[in-house]
């Protein structure tokens, strides 16, 4: 079944060291590519491979093939971040393209969002490791072209979300989350799903594996830019996926995390 197309408005305010400030979230459209491209390239500096920004090409499939799926925020008029998501059928295992749902780039997605500064790892939090490498944001996003895009899709899978530098820590990411999680359940979806960075491994991958240092994220030893957000966000590790992304920091893994449409709670008790 289709889904019905739904555009996306919302205006709201932010505090910026106390002093309000009106910002919009909207689905974007042609004229905003200019500056979608920009704030790529402010929000994903090196090391991080500069042909994974957005290109003109990938942002015109984005509002062709799922509008719905294309947000950007605007803050007293300008814009400043963007979210981008498709419709996919997917479960955690299963090579992308099989009949059944983060970057952040929806792993690399929230390296451009630190709103707070995206095996086993352990029995709390009942994490897998995917050891099939057939999951990797190249896969599931088509390369950010999103070509694959399945309108009949069940789970919403986010391909990236960055906030410009400056416009950081007034919350934008977390309210573009929020809009995803809205359109999650607009669209009778079972859940958000996607990849998530861990920039701060690199930093002790000598000392840790990367399901200790997951697990270390949950219990608290360790803060990670993109995932402690996205755990702030809602969203629950379910996955480590290795050869997700290109991406030294993280050591080219990512964690996806998903968000369950709390509507849809029977697909899972069943």
């Amino acid at each position: 079944m289709k889904k019905t197309m739904n555009l996306y408005h919302k205006r709201l305010y932010v505090f910026d060291k106390g002093q309000p400030r009106e910002a919009i979230i909207r689905n974007y459209t042609e004229r905003d590519f200019a500056a979608l491209i920009r704030i790529q390239q402010e929000s994903f500096p090196p090391p991080f491979p500069s042909e994974l920004w957005w290109n003109e090409a990938q942002l015109r499939e984005h509002i062709t093939r799922f509008p719905e799926g294309a947000l950007c925020v605007e803050l007293g008029g300008e814009l400043v971040g963007s979210m981008t998501a498709l419709l996919v059928h997917h479960k955690l295992g299963d090579a992308h393209g099989a009949d059944d749902g983060t970057n952040t780039k929806s792993a690399a997605s929230s390296a451009g969002v630190d709103e707070g500064a995206g095996y086993n790892a352990g029995s709390s939090a009942n994490i897998t490791r995917n050891s099939r490498g057939d999951h990797s944001w190249a896969a599931m996003t088509d390369d950010g072209y999103i070509r694959n895009h399945q309108p009949d899709g069940d789970t919403l899978y986010i391909v990236d979300v960055c906030i410009r530098p400056a416009s950081r820590k007034l919350g934008l990411g977390k309210l573009l989350m929020q809009a995803m999680y809205e359109l999650t359940v607009q669209l009778g979806l079972v859940r958000l799903l996607g990849g998530g960075r861990m920039p701060g491994y690199h930093k002790v991958a000598e000392a840790v594996t990367i399901e200790q240092y997951v697990q270390g994220i949950l219990e608290g030893r360790y803060k990670d830019p993109v995932i402690t957000f996205l755990l702030r966000c809602g969203r629950t590790p379910m996955q480590v996926v290795p050869n997700y992304l290109d991406d030294e920091e993280s050591c080219h893994y990512g964690l996806l995390m998903e968000w369950r449409n709390p509507f849809r709670t029977a697909f899972y008790n069943s």
